[in-house]
């Protein structure tokens, strides 16, 4: 079921380039039935003769349409009198994959918050090496964080690629041992505080991005994932550029050229974006 709303929502996506400029359309102020009727020479009269109803009728249409008051038959029908085809489109403010994944993404945001604040009420707030923190910090709680982002996106939610992608490093069978060296890793940082708590958890984002360990949705559940880390080891969330990184733009770009540098073994720029 999750793939066939997947399906849709890519062939409605898809139609959207086309559709954006509906929106620059301005209705008429008169209304599209009486501006059209004027602009064909066509008396009410006439129009109600071709509806088969009485002119009055005609007059209320009319105004009605400039109130929204008529109904879509009224509207295909008067349109049809006036040789025109009445069309009607939702056209959609962003891709409706980014809306369902935006969505997602606030609701994990708020559950995992909630979590949060249940922990800090219970007095639950202790050492970076306590076991809540080394809980954030295993394979199983990425896993569960892109499951629980995207589990009403994708039914594959949460599972490792099968496939290689033009993006990442690691083939899919070397996705799970990578994944854990990683968290390995970070735990050994921590332990030995190799470095600065925020740039543990931007370093933690940059090897999972790298690794792009499921097929889409990774920039997303590794941001979230650095976030909940710097929680977990007493920070504030990372702010990434205070804009939003799915749409072409300049934080996009900046988000895009400081991971670049990382892979360059140069994290200073992501860790200044993600504070940014």
């Amino acid at each position: 079921m999750k793939e066939s709303l997947s399906t849709i929502r890519d062939a409605i996506d898809a139609q959207r380039p086309v559709l954006l400029p509906v929106k620059q359309v301005q209705t008429p102020p008169l209304g599209w039935i009486a501006t059209v009727r004027s602009a064909l020479g066509m008396s009410q009269q006439v129009l109600a003769n071709r509806l088969k109803v009485a002119k009055q009728r005609v007059s209320r249409l009319e105004a009605r349409e400039i109130t929204g008051e008529t109904t879509l038959a009224q509207m295909r029908e008067a349109a049809d009198a006036l040789g025109c085809d009445f069309v009607y489109v939702f056209v959609p403010r962003v891709p409706l994959q980014e809306f369902v994944t935006r969505r997602a993404e606030g609701l994990a945001r708020r559950e995992l918050a909630a979590v949060e604040r249940t922990m800090q009420l219970e007095d639950q707030e202790t050492p970076i090496t306590d076991q809540r923190v080394q809980a954030c910090f295993q394979p199983d709680f990425l896993t569960e964080l892109h499951t629980r982002m995207f589990g009403e996106v994708w039914t594959w939610a949460g599972q490792y690629r099968l496939h290689d992608v033009n993006i990442g490093n690691t083939e899919p069978h070397q996705i799970e041992v990578a994944v854990h060296q990683v968290f390995d890793d970070a735990r050994a940082w921590i332990e030995y505080k190799s470095f600065e708590l925020a740039e543990i958890a931007i370093r933690l984002h940059h090897r999972l991005v790298l690794i792009h360990p499921f097929v889409n949705g990774n920039g997303r559940s590794t941001r979230l994932m650095a976030d909940v880390a710097a929680k977990r080891l007493g920070l504030r969330p990372f702010t990434w550029g205070a804009d939003s990184l799915a749409e072409t733009g300049e934080a996009r770009a900046a988000y895009v050229a400081a991971l670049q540098a990382a892979d360059n073994h140069d994290l200073g720029p992501l860790l200044a974006f993600a504070q940014s």
